[in-house]
């Protein structure tokens, strides 16, 4: 694996991380297993499916970008239950 193929992994992690962020912190604001939740989970994946086929990575490193989005997402429900608690 050359340095261009680690930086496109890298790259993309990160962005899967930044795109669920906001996803997880609306998460925490709907009711658990409603249609909005169920959406707020599942609106990134095509984002993150369209950057992996852009760069041309094999669907290999599917795991990896899966691990960084659900990361995102939790990250983003702790802060958002932390900054912004509900009223």
């Amino acid at each position: 694996m050359d340095n261009e193929t680690v930086l496109k992994i890298i790259l993309i992690c990160i962005v899967c991380f930044v795109i669920n962020l906001p996803f997880g912190m609306f998460r925490s604001r709907v009711k658990s297993y409603s249609i909005l939740w169920f959406l707020s989970i599942h609106a990134p994946i095509p984002i993150a499916v369209i950057v992996r086929k852009s760069a041309n990575l094999s669907w290999y490193y599917i795991f990896i970008f899966i691990v960084f989005s659900i990361a995102g997402q939790i990250i983003g429900k702790k802060f958002a239950l932390k900054y912004f608690p509900p009223k």
